[in-house]
């Protein structure tokens, strides 16, 4: 969605789908975090099964605070155009879990991850080939560190 106009002498109102967003992810984070209550924490050079998804849960919370205080610090003026739902986000990001699930025990985890963010590049239509490379280059980096530094369980490329 492209910013709205501002309409001169209109009023400004917040952007209800962020606050509700930053709401939905601290209520989200909350919740996992008393569901991995009992699971041992440990500490960072020792980590238990419970540090990750607490940091997780932490680095959640805090970006939905972040969102919601960005939120309430800049609403936007009401524009004169009518919003509408914008389908082809909608499908393309939901297409991009479901290309994940799937090709994940068939390829791997590096494979599954560049066909994720294939497909979910459809969502936005003005992209410029620089800009997917580099989020491809820079997720594919950072899973691969993630991999390595967590073990976790998924071959790289191709199953097990």
């Amino acid at each position: 969605m492209g910013k709205p106009r501002a309409v001169p002498g209109s009023p400004r109102y917040m952007r209800y789908e962020d606050l509700l967003a930053g709401l939905l992810l601290i209520g989200i984070a909350v919740f996992a975090l008393w569901t991995s209550r009992t699971y041992p924490v440990g500490s960072a050079a020792n980590m238990g099964p419970g540090y990750f998804p607490r940091m997780m849960c932490w680095s959640i919370i805090i970006l939905g605070l972040l969102l919601i205080a960005s939120n309430l610090r800049r609403p936007l003026d009401v524009s004169d155009d009518p919003e509408t739902l914008k389908l082809r986000p909608l499908a393309f990001i939901a297409a991009s879990y479901v290309a994940f699930a799937v090709t994940l025990p068939l390829l791997g985890l590096l494979p599954a991850i560049l066909v994720l963010i294939l497909v979910a590049s459809f969502a936005v239509p003005k992209r410029s080939l620089l800009e997917l490379g580099l989020i491809i280059l820079s997720l594919e980096a950072l899973t691969f560190a993630l991999w390595y530094v967590v073990r976790i369980s998924l071959p790289l490329i191709g199953t097990n």
